[in-house]
């Protein structure tokens, strides 16, 4: 059979006489991981935290590296006593804070404060954020606002609403690690 070539020989030649070269993307790209990644922004209605032990078993899960604060009444009575304490334990535990409605409402004219305006606000902040393989927690007092934010940030990142049911479960989890 003289017209049959062989393809592997014929690759072999081609690919040893070729030097291997990967073109690098420019610098400050954002590559794709092979992996599943966990969720950006992780959006979550305080009072689904009712006992501090729920949200220290929520954080050793996850490690925030951020909490949004976008409550009205940013209190945080489930993670220490005092307020003082609160923001030194989150400091130990290398998760930042920032109570962003409160911010907004000090710069916000007053009867201007409006959805988009707040959504706006947000997206700016989220980008603006440097790139950390960590979550982003936004606590949120009004469930029809987070409803609207889940919608709203959906479009240009990867946002997940955590369930009552599903920060039980992973305090659950957490619990059965350390037995």
């Amino acid at each position: 059979m003289p017209n049959v070539i062989s393809l592997a020989e014929h690759l072999q030649r081609k690919s040893a006489a070729e030097p291997i070269e990967q073109p690098l993307p420019p610098k400050g790209t954002q590559l794709a991981l092979p992996f599943l990644t966990p969720h950006n922004v992780v959006l979550v209605f305080a009072d689904h935290f009712g006992r501090r032990h729920l949200f220290r078993a929520f954080a050793e899960q996850t490690r925030p590296h951020l909490i949004v604060d976008v409550r009205i009444a940013p209190r945080l009575d489930f993670i220490a006593n005092t307020r003082a304490l609160a923001l030194r334990s989150l400091e130990l535990d290398d998760i930042g804070y920032l109570d962003v409605r409160g911010r907004f409402e000090q710069n916000a004219m007053k009867g201007s404060s409006s959805f988009e305006d707040l959504a706006a606000e947000l997206r700016k902040l989220l980008t603006s954020l440097e790139i950390s393989h960590r979550p982003i927690l936004m606590f949120f007092d009004d469930m029809e606002l987070l409803r609207r934010i889940n919608l709203d940030l959906n479009k240009t990142h990867d946002v997940v609403v955590a369930e009552q049911r599903y920060i039980e479960n992973v305090a659950a989890d957490a619990d059965q690690l350390r037995m």
